[in-house]
């Protein structure tokens, strides 16, 4: 799957709502703790565009 260019916030909202890191991770603090050592190149990023939208909800 192609990331989305980051600067598209409604590419990148679809593409983090594509996802549900609660049901993978268990919790937003363990998705939130792979978000942050996820690099950008790997399907994980989905989880820190999941974990940031979420976090400004």
């Amino acid at each position: 799957m192609e990331l989305p260019d980051p600067d598209d916030a409604e590419a990148v909202f679809a593409y983090a709502m594509g996802f549900n890191a609660y049901e993978k991770y268990g919790s937003f603090e363990a998705a939130a703790s792979i978000a942050h050592r996820a690099p950008r190149s790997t399907l994980d990023a989905r989880v820190r565009h999941f974990t940031s939208k979420n976090r400004l909800s």
